[in-house]
């Protein structure tokens, strides 16, 4: 093209300066930007949008970590007379460490499908007020769901509540029926 071969000068498009992605001028009236660059710009800035709004989760996820601990926590003294009669019944410490692990990875994934639920809505809200309150005046935005990035904070989400389940369930698991059972009616 010829455009390309005869590269004039960048005119600024805001007030602090000429930017990378600027128009380019060639001759007095010709100005030249190509859609990739404008594509990718965008991508490029709505990703690292995305990702400095996701930083905010992230944090709160491992401070809500010490939630999942109390919430295992208080199921277990709460039901620790109904686990000892199930050891002494006959199941294993291991049954008895999966079932309370499992009770951790439950609290995780209702944590990714109503973080999932919420998500979406907002984000197609948000698209749907976008056609009508921002500069581009009507143009209908698609809702793109990054599900590669979303599948990294479910694995960590559940990752971190299977960690904090496993406090609790190592120290259950490691005690005696009697002293689960005795512990249980004390509490009743």
């Amino acid at each position: 093209m010829i455009a390309e071969r005869h590269p004039g000068r960048q005119q600024p498009v805001n007030a602090q300066g000429t930017w990378e992605f600027a128009t380019t001028m060639f001759g007095s009236t010709v100005r030249v930007t190509t859609a990739e660059q404008v594509r990718q710009r965008i991508n490029a800035r709505a990703d690292s949008m995305i990702w400095g709004m996701s930083e905010l989760p992230l944090v709160t996820l491992l401070v809500t970590s010490l939630g999942v601990v109390n919430a295992v926590l208080a199921s277990v003294r709460s039901r620790r007379w109904e686990m000892g009669v199930m050891r002494a019944v006959g199941l294993t410490r291991f049954a008895l460490l999966r079932m309370i692990l499992a009770e951790g990875l439950l609290i995780g994934l209702v944590a990714c499908v109503l973080s999932l639920g919420f998500g979406v809505m907002a984000g197609w809200c948000g698209t749907g007020i976008s056609r009508y309150v921002s500069f581009f005046g009507g143009m209908a935005t698609p809702l793109v769901i990054p599900w590669a990035k979303l599948a990294l904070g479910f694995g960590a989400t559940l990752l971190l509540c299977l960690a904090a389940a496993m406090w609790p369930a190592v120290a259950t698991g490691r005690r005696e029926p009697l002293k689960l059972l005795q512990a249980g009616r004390v509490a009743m």
